[in-house]
This record gives structure tokens, C-alpha cells and sequence, in this order.
């Protein structure tokens, strides 16, 4: 059974007249995987800039809370827009021994709006996040920029 297709991808077009799709044999007519055409296709895409975000993330405790604060800095030579779902900007973790005991997101509302920050080269901003009664103990604390689009994380250990 031979059933015509024709084709066409970035201004070229061929026709398949074979049946490849159908008994699995290899076709004579298929255009090749990653040549010309394929170049043609990335030919006008913009190289995407490399996310240069890093963060660390300090804890003190006083009063009995925890004071969160992930400093963020953009270490590249080009701005990075961060992109958010809503208005939570940063979120940290508290880890005991591999389980989770405690994330400052859980059971918290936030505004249902979308925006940015846009961090230029060299730019530290901060986020801070209070945790309050927590339980005496050591503790793994790890805080992450919440952007849609990018990342940055950073860990911590704590005592209380």
C-alpha cells in the first residue's frame, strides 16, 4: 500500500511515497534528520542567556523564631528577569535527618499575581522568611528563589 503524503518544513517540501509508517521499512524519500532543514529552523532562534543566579542562605535564631535570609546575586555579565506565579519570592525548607519538618509555603496563601525581578550583573537582593516557634534541635535548612524560570538554591545548618 503506497499513500502519498507531501510535506513541507522551513520552505522545503518533499513528497513521501513510501510505507515506512505503515510496514516499518525504511524510506528512500524521507528528507534527512538534522540537515539543512534542521539548521534552517535554528537559524533565526536567539541564543538563550545562562542563568547566573546564586544564593546563600543565613539563619538566626532569637526570640524564639528562626530569621530566614536567602541573599541572591546575579554573578553573570547579562540581567536575569525571574519570573514568578505568584507573590511568594522565596520558600525555605527546614530538614531533620532527611524528613521534612517544617516549609514556610505550608498552609500560606499567597497573592495570585504574576511578576518579575529582574537582577542585574552583579545585583544581590534578599528574601527573608521567619520560622516561628520551632522545636530545640540541629537542623538542614535549604531556601530556593521561586521563579518559574530559573533557580537558585542555597543549604544552611542551624542549632536551636
Amino acid at each position: 500500500m503506497q499513500l502519498p503524503t507531501h510535506r513541507s518544513v522551513a520552505g522545503e517540501s518533499w513528497t513521501d511515497r513510501s510505507t515506512a509508517f505503515y510496514t516499518g521499512e525504511p524510506s528512500t524519500t524521507d528528507p534527512p534528520r538534522f540537515g539543512p532543514t534542521v539548521a534552517k529552523i535554528y537559524e533565526h532562534v536567539p541564543e538563550i542567556p545562562r542563568m547566573t543566579l546564586e544564593g546563600r542562605l543565613d539563619a538566626a535564631s532569637a526570640d524564639g523564631t528562626v530569621q530566614f535570609t536567602l541573599a541572591v546575586e546575579n554573578t553573570g555579565d547579562d540581567p536575569v528577569t525571574a519570573q514568578f506565579r505568584n507573590g511568594c519570592r522565596a520558600d525555605v525548607a527546614v530538614v531533620d535527618d532527611g524528613t521534612e519538618i517544617w516549609r514556610y509555603t505550608d498552609g500560606r496563601m499567597f497573592t495570585q499575581v504574576l511578576g518579575s525581578e529582574e537582577f542585574d550583573p552583579g545585583e544581590t537582593r534578599t528574601f527573608e522568611v521567619t520560622w516561628d516557634d520551632p522545636q530545640p534541635g540541629s537542623y538542614t535548612a535549604v531556601g530556593e528563589l521561586t521563579a518559574a524560570n530559573c533557580s537558585c538554591e542555597a543549604e544552611t545548618t542551624l542549632s536551636i
